[in-house]
């Protein structure tokens, strides 16, 4: 096969990360949430998040493609259940420390500050998974991409995964077309590629 641009990579890439965000966000919390679950529960959530995402996108505009690429990361190993944020413990590695998202992923601290503002004004009831979510959407949407409803209101945070399942669950970027479809086909076992 050909050898192809770091543009046109970086483009398809994109394009999947899009595409998987599309597949997860349609699923995500289907029977325990819902689009406006905030909106009653905490209505600052979703202006804190996209206030938060705003400043730091105003401060580096490449923060956008990485919170989508984290909610991307996050959502591939086992769902879209914020595991990616939590950090290793008892001798456990973290899901954020595995080889494809180790010294790569970033956006970690605007997550961070969501969450912390959101708490000052509704304790205990916002889940990072959703932060996470609502990140992502307001970050493509603010630099013109598409906006996409969130199911929210789900609170089922991750525990974690072990350090081997997060690497093997993860597409090698690096590799040619025909692998990658395959890597993928089973994600979306009815769709046409």
């Amino acid at each position: 096969m050909g050898s192809s641009s770091p543009k046109t990579n970086f483009t398809s890439v994109s394009l999947v990360s899009l595409l998987l965000l599309a597949v997860f966000g349609s699923v995500h919390g289907y029977y325990d949430s819902y689009v406006n679950f905030y909106t009653k529960e905490c209505p600052s959530a979703r202006r804190v998040v996209e206030a938060t995402v705003s400043s730091a996108i105003r401060k580096d505009r490449g923060i956008a493609a990485a919170l989508l690429r984290l909610h991307f990361h996050d959502c591939f190993v086992k769902g879209c259940d914020a595991s990616i944020l939590l950090d290793a413990s008892n001798g456990v590695p973290a899901e954020k420390d595995s080889i494809v998202n180790a010294n790569s992923i970033r956006g970690y601290e605007v997550i961070d500050s969501i969450k912390a503002t959101v708490e000052k004004y509704c304790p205990r009831k916002v889940s990072c998974a959703d932060i996470l979510a609502l990140a992502a959407r307001d970050a493509v949407a603010q630099i013109g991409g598409p906006r996409w409803k969130i199911s929210s209101g789900s609170l089922r945070e991750g525990n974690g995964y072990p350090l081997r399942l997060s690497y093997h669950r993860h597409h090698p970027l690096w590799s040619d077309r025909k692998p990658a479809l395959q890597f993928f086909r089973p994600k979306w076992s009815g769709s046409n590629f």
